[in-house]
C-alpha cells in the first residue's frame, strides 16, 4: 500500500462522524536492547533482574510517543496511549525462558474519542499547541474498561468495555470528575502517574504541581471523593508513571532529565498503608536507570504475575516523536 494511499484512508477516517470505531493495521518491528551498554553480563539492577528489552518501530507517522501502558494478566497484549492522541495495541513476543525477546509485526491503531465520540484532534492553539486534549499521558484498567489521563487539558476519561472488541479504548468515553484544584496544576505538568489501588480506590499523582521544593501534589479518591496527598520525590526526579503490586504496594516511575546529568529512571515503593487521605507519602527507592545502563524517556509502568508465581514489572518510553529518541519496553522481575 502506497503512502499517498494510506494518507488518503487515514484523511477519510479523521472525517468520519463520531460515533465510528476505528482501528487500523499497524506494522511493527522491533530488535533487542540489553539492560548494560557495554557489559552483556550486567542482568540486574537493584531490586530488578532484567527479563528482555526491545526497541519498537514502525513506518506509521502516528506511532510514537507512548505515554501510558497496560499489560494484561497473561502478557499477551500490550494497550498503550500516545501523546498526540492515538492508542496502540500490540503483541509481545517471549522466548521458552519467558523473556521479552520482540513483538509481533502487526499491532493495531486508533484515535482515541472524546465523550461526544469524536476522534480527539490536537489544537494548534494556545494550550494544545503542545498537544491538547490529545496529550494522553497515564492509563489503569478501571472496572473492566480504560481510564486515561490527559494532562495539558486536565481530564480523565473512562473508556468502557464491551463495545469495540474486547479493545476499550476503541470505545466512546465518559468524563469523570477530577479534583478540583487540578486546574491550577502546570499545563504540562497535571496528572502524569495513574494506577487503581487494591480495593478500587484511584490514586493519582502530578508531574510538576510542587508542594515545596521537593514534594508534588497528588490525589487519592475515597468515598466517591477526591483526597490531596503529597508525594515526596527525589533531587530532580519527578514521577511519570504508577503500578499496583499484587499486595497493594504501589510502584512509582521517575525521570529525571536536565542537560548536564542526562536522562535517568528511578523505581520507587511505596507501601500501601501509606496511601492515605491527606497523607505526606514516602516511597523506597528500589532501583536507578542511570548510564551505562540503557537508559530512555521512560513514562509508563505496569505489573502482572508471571506463570511462576513471580512479579514481572514493564516500563516504557516515550521517544517524544524525536529521531534521537527510543521508544523501548523493558521487562523486570521483581528479586523480593
Amino acid at each position: 500500500m502506497t503512502k499517498i494511499l494510506v494518507g488518503l484512508l487515514w484523511a477519510v477516517f479523521l472525517s468520519l462522524p463520531g460515533e465510528t470505531i476505528f482501528a487500523a493495521p499497524l506494522d511493527l518491528a522491533s530488535r533487542q536492547v540489553p539492560l548494560h551498554t557495554e557489559d552483556s553480563t550486567i542482568s540486574s539492577v537493584g531490586a530488578l533482574e532484567f527479563r528482555g528489552g526491545i526497541e519498537l518501530r514502525s513506518r506509521n507517522p502516528h506511532f510514537g510517543g507512548l505515554s501510558g501502558m497496560s499489560i494484561v494478566k497473561d502478557g499477551a497484549r500490550l494497550s498503550m496511549v500516545t501523546d498526540k492522541g492515538w492508542w496502540v495495541t500490540l503483541q509481545p513476543i517471549y522466548d521458552g525462558r519467558g523473556w521479552l525477546t520482540g513483538v509481533e509485526n502487526e499491532g493495531q491503531i486508533g484515535k482515541l474519542l472524546t465523550p461526544a465520540g469524536r476522534p480527539i484532534i490536537n489544537n494548534a492553539n494556545g494550550a494544545g499547541k503542545r498537544g491538547g486534549a490529545g496529550d494522553g499521558e497515564a492509563i489503569a484498567r478501571y472496572r473492566g474498561g480504560m481510564m486515561v489521563s490527559f494532562e495539558i487539558d486536565k481530564k480523565l476519561y473512562l473508556y468502557p468495555p464491551g463495545s469495540s472488541g474486547g479493545n476499550p479504548l476503541a470505545s466512546r468515553p465518559r468524563a469523570l470528575t477530577t479534583p478540583s484544584e487540578l486546574s491550577r496544576a502546570p499545563s504540562n505538568g497535571a496528572i502524569e502517574a495513574l494506577t487503581i489501588l487494591k480495593g478500587g480506590r484511584i490514586f493519582a499523582l502530578s508531574e510538576r504541581f510542587a508542594h515545596g521544593e521537593h514534594a508534588v501534589v497528588g490525589w487519592v479518591s475515597q468515598n466517591r471523593a477526591w483526597h490531596r496527598v503529597t508525594y515526596q520525590r527525589s533531587g530532580n526526579f519527578f514521577p511519570t508513571g504508577a503500578a499496583t503490586l499484587p499486595n497493594g504496594d504501589v510502584l512509582v516511575l521517575e525521570r529525571r532529565f536536565n542537560w548536564l546529568a542526562g536522562v535517568a529512571s528511578r523505581i520507587v515503593r511505596i507501601p500501601a498503608d501509606r496511601i492515605l487521605p491527606g497523607a505526606l507519602i514516602r516511597g523506597n527507592e528500589i532501583a536507578v536507570l542511570d548510564p551505562p545502563l540503557t537508559v530512555e524517556n521512560f513514562e509508563a509502568i505496569d505489573v502482572r504475575i508471571g506463570p511462576m508465581g513471580e512479579t514481572l514489572i514493564y516500563i516504557l518510553s516515550d521517544d517524544n516523536f524525536q529521531s534521537i529518541q527510543r521508544n523501548l519496553l523493558f521487562m523486570f522481575r521483581l528479586k523480593n
